[in-house]
């Protein structure tokens, strides 16, 4: 686990990477406590491990604090990943925003937990949730429960998920440009990634996109 306070004023970025082997179990707890005026990015990518189960908290203590969490995970057979995020706003004028996307493939099972939680004295909160899932075969499956809890008023605050398979025009089109099949199917993959890849330190970039292609590559095989 992770535990970090953060003073008054400081920033911190935070990255975890996980591609552990499919008979691997991962898990993680990690607390963020915020001090006034901080602001602390948070960035989780999960692609492998049979069982993971991770949960990421931020606790907005003080006036002005900002937290960005963005994380992405790819499932797929054999696998069942457990990801919970929480947005604690604990003070005024706090601003949160959180961007999980997941992919699920093959027999692999997904479970996106968000909750946005505002105390009743943190007026001028400004806090966000999205989770976007993208099944790539009939047997997986992705739960999303994204979670509201306000006790005052003058806040902005909301939350959405998605789930959806790939584009077969999108698919089509690349095809058409004479990509073949499975390199267009990757590649559209990757760019349903490539917003959450984006924010992640560019150090990691690149890692976790070969971990995704390897992921993409290993049930390509499976599903042949």
């Amino acid at each position: 686990g992770v535990t970090a306070l953060i003073d008054d004023g400081a920033r911190l970025s935070f990255t975890t990477n996980q591609h552990v082997s499919l008979d691997s179990i991962f898990v993680q707890n990690s607390t963020f406590r915020a001090g006034r005026d901080t602001v602390i990015e948070i960035n989780e990518a999960s692609t492998g491990g049979g069982m993971v189960k991770t949960r990421s908290e931020v606790y907005l203590n003080g006036p002005g604090a900002d937290a960005r969490l963005n994380g992405l995970y790819y499932t797929g057979s054999d696998q069942h990943m457990d990801l919970r995020t929480v947005q604690y706003h604990r003070d005024q004028h706090c601003e949160s925003t959180a961007l999980y996307k997941g992919a699920v493939a093959e027999a692999g099972r997904s479970v996106y937990q968000g909750l946005i939680d505002v105390e009743k004295n943190a007026s001028g909160t400004d806090a966000y949730l999205t989770n976007n899932n993208l099944i790539l075969e009939n047997g997986a499956k992705a739960d999303s429960i994204p979670c509201l809890e306000i006790r005052t008023n003058d806040v902005k605050c909301s939350h959405g998920s998605t789930s959806g398979k790939i584009d077969e025009e999108q698919l089509f089109y690349l095809m058409s440009r004479g990509i073949p099949r499975e390199d267009a199917r990757r590649e559209l993959i990757l760019g349903y990634f490539e917003d959450v890849i984006g924010r992640m330190p560019e150090i990691a970039r690149e890692t976790v996109r070969d971990n995704i292609i390897s992921c993409v590559n290993r049930t390509d095989n499976w599903s042949r």
